[in-house]
């Protein structure tokens, strides 16, 4: 009878070891397909978050539209944190694309707008730079007249997306 008791506790410790085993091979198979598509996961996520992006775009249009076409939109959103909405207004160029008339720091200014969020995709910073327009095909522009901005934001690893402040359209790439 003694000798049935210490059967049965090896038998489960026996069993207790094949688990953690099986689950550490899990583990490890996981991890290992992980970090080996990480590039495609962060590429899938960042090109997640350029529709998004794109589809505020097209929100913000759709108001300014609806509004009777101001030079300012203003954008009623809730704030999940608190539950309370936050109003928000929101520049847009003459066309009704989102846009500022900041010498510096545009495309940041863009970014909170549409965004309303850190500059921020998985722990990476995410940057934005003024590009200057393609002169080619485009009409003369005044020095009075501002040129739309074109932004583009990137990540770390090579992804981008580019905003054009002159037709709405949000490119992606890499």
């Amino acid at each position: 009878m003694v000798n049935a008791g210490v059967d049965k506790r090896e038998k489960s410790l026996g069993e207790m070891i094949l688990v953690i085993l099986a689950f550490a091979l899990l583990m490890a198979t996981f991890i290992h397909y992980f970090f080996k598509n990480e590039d495609q996961i962060n590429e899938a996520g960042f090109e997640n978050l350029a529709a998004n992006f794109a589809s505020k775009i097209m929100l913000i249009r759709s108001q300014w539209l609806m509004d009777g076409r101001p030079d300012k939109v203003k954008i009623i959103e809730l704030d999940v944190l608190t539950g309370k909405k936050k109003k928000h207004l929101v520049s847009v160029n003459k066309f009704g694309w989102v846009d500022n008339s900041l010498p510096a720091l545009a495309c940041q200014k863009i970014w909170q707008d549409v965004m309303a969020m850190p500059m921020r995709f998985v722990k990476q910073p995410i940057s934005a730079i003024q590009l200057q327009h393609n002169s080619q095909g485009n009409k003369a522009v005044s020095k009075v007249e501002k040129q739309p901005t074109l932004c583009r934001f990137s990540i770390q690893s090579g992804h981008f997306f580019e905003y054009s402040a002159q037709n709405g359209k949000v490119n992606s790439g890499k």
